[in-house]
């Protein structure tokens, strides 16, 4: 992807971050992770594509390994169906191959590695830095992202006069969200996490909607708080962020969006109707996340059957770490033939 037309070839630390600016903006760090990206990865992602290259509808899912004390890293893996069924046939079949999340087993069937290894299924998973920060001063930062979202809307408002109330609606959730982050009582952690994940979520769906040709494309997350969040006065803001910043990746690439993203909220309690979906990446990202880099090993044989079994499958696994402020990079993360060996690309 073409980040040319988002920002100039400086870093954020060199910019006032309270400056005017207008628009939704992708962070520093989603630059790095795509330079990353296009030196194996998406010519991986695109011959996945081209294998299913009469599909018109796809689905990624995602699932994420966030702040657990008794795992190693922070983890999110996004998981890349074609529709080849109907959606009951498919979920059935990951069903069958493995009926229960990863936490809930100790053991991990041979199909279901095989599924993961050569099926038709790309799983694209990082480990984020854990002491992940956006800026130097985050508060500021948000509240400057904030007031650009609030300028695009108030043009848009303008300019697409048959949705004002709708951008009225969110220029509202956004003020409230920019008082929020103004009264220093909000954890900045939860917003941080959000913009990541949806920053990544958007920029995956339009690598997709770019490579495929497709009609319709639905993102699947799992349950988390990041959905939720403060949604009883600032809406659906995940969601909406995801939609905002795969409409301005898809311009900015010159795909059309309108009519294909399908974005699904999960249910907060019940049995989730795609759970079979956000499945799949629940085993990869909480075998990565389980992972000591430095011992080199697993705290349990399941683990160790995921890793060995999938990891290196290229065709269908990649991996990347990414790091944030002050030094922010991104690389690829190579597992070779023996276990647990890793490498930068």
């Amino acid at each position: 992807m073409d980040f040319s037309k988002f920002m100039k070839p400086h870093s954020l630390e060199e910019l006032n971050p309270d400056q005017p600016l207008l628009g939704f903006g992708i962070h520093e760090s989603i630059t790095h992770f795509n330079n990353s990206f296009l030196q194996s990865g998406a010519k991986l992602l695109d011959d996945f594509i081209k294998e299913h290259e009469d599909t018109k509808k796809w689905i990624l899912s995602s699932d994420y390994a966030f702040y657990d004390s008794e795992k190693n890293s922070d983890v999110v893996t996004f998981s890349l169906f074609p529709h080849l069924a109907s959606f009951e046939t498919m979920s059935e079949c990951i069903n069958i191959m493995a009926p229960s999340d990863l936490k809930k087993v100790r053991s991990v069937n041979d199909t279901f590695i095989s599924f993961l290894k050569e099926g038709p299924v790309f799983n694209i998973t990082l480990v984020l830095d854990r002491e992940r920060r956006m800026h130097s001063d985050e508060k500021l930062y948000h509240i400057s992202r904030i007031d650009a979202m609030i300028g695009m809307l108030e043009y848009w408002c303008t300019s697409t006069p048959n949705e004002e109330d709708r951008y009225k609606k969110t220029i509202k959730e956004l003020k409230q969200l920019k008082q929020m982050v103004k009264s220093s009582r909000l954890n900045l952690r939860i917003l941080r996490d959000i913009e990541i994940i949806a920053s990544l979520a958007a920029y995956f769906l339009t690598e997709i909607s770019e490579r495929a040709n497709l009609e319709i494309i639905a993102w699947l997350s799992d349950r988390d708080s990041m959905l939720t969040f403060k949604h009883k006065f600032i809406g659906d803001y995940m969601l909406k962020q995801v939609s905002n910043l795969y409409h301005t990746l898809c311009v900015n690439s010159d795909v059309d969006p309108k009519g294909k993203l399908i974005l699904t909220k999960p249910e907060t309690v019940g049995k989730l109707a795609y759970d079979s979906f956000v499945r799949v990446p629940d085993y990869i990202a909480g075998t990565l996340a389980d992972f000591d880099f430095d011992k080199q090993e697993a705290s349990h044989p399941k683990f160790d059957t995921i890793r060995d079994g999938v990891f290196a499958a290229e065709k269908r696994n990649i991996f990347y770490k990414v790091f944030f402020h002050p030094n922010f990079q991104a690389h690829r993360l190579m597992w070779g033939a023996q276990k647990g060996d890793t490498s930068k690309p």
